[in-house]
């Protein structure tokens, strides 16, 4: 399952670099592998994508201060409602690749 994770985060962490946003896949966390971007330290400051083989969709989770990134989350039409979340951060599910990299193309430009 983890590789399925990894090769869909690795085509996202593609689009992420052909448009210069620096991150990285990390994999400490327990449901596995995510893509970060931002700063690691301050959770209002990055963003996160990781890819749920369950449902088969890829979620972003942006914190507040992630500029563009947070801004177009807002009226998203993937955006979902989460009971964790709070002013300070937005989940979009994604139910195709390509919708991900269109919607990171549009932050770029």
């Amino acid at each position: 399952m983890n590789e399925l994770k990894l090769t869909m985060l690795h085509e996202i962490q593609n689009c992420l670099n052909n448009y210069g946003f620096v991150n990285e896949i990390r994999n400490d966390r327990v449901g596995g592998p995510y893509i970060n971007i931002g700063d690691v330290h301050r959770v209002t400051e990055r963003a996160q994508f990781w890819y749920d083989t369950d449902q088969c969709v890829t979620k972003l989770w942006v914190g507040k201060y992630m500029g563009r990134w947070y801004s177009e989350s807002l009226h998203s039409e993937f955006k979902q409602k989460w009971k964790k979340l709070s002013d300070k951060e937005n989940l979009l599910v994604f139910p195709h690749l390509f919708m991900v990299f269109n919607y990171i193309k549009r932050i770029a430009e």
